[in-house]
C-alpha cells in the first residue's frame, strides 16, 4: 500500500474558491446584521 492511495483529484479553480468564500463571508455580515437588530426576540 503507497503511502498516499488517495484518488488524484484536480486543482481547484483559485477564483472559484475565493468566490465561494466572499458569499459566505457576505451571508455571515448579513445574518450578524439581523441577529444584531435591536428589536429581535428570539
Amino acid at each position: 500500500v503507497a503511502a498516499d492511495s488517495s484518488p488524484r483529484r484536480p486543482p481547484v479553480d483559485q477564483t472559484l474558491v475565493d468566490f465561494a468564500v466572499s458569499i459566505a463571508r457576505e451571508a455571515g455580515e448579513l445574518t450578524l446584521g439581523w441577529f444584531e437588530a435591536p428589536g429581535l426576540d428570539v
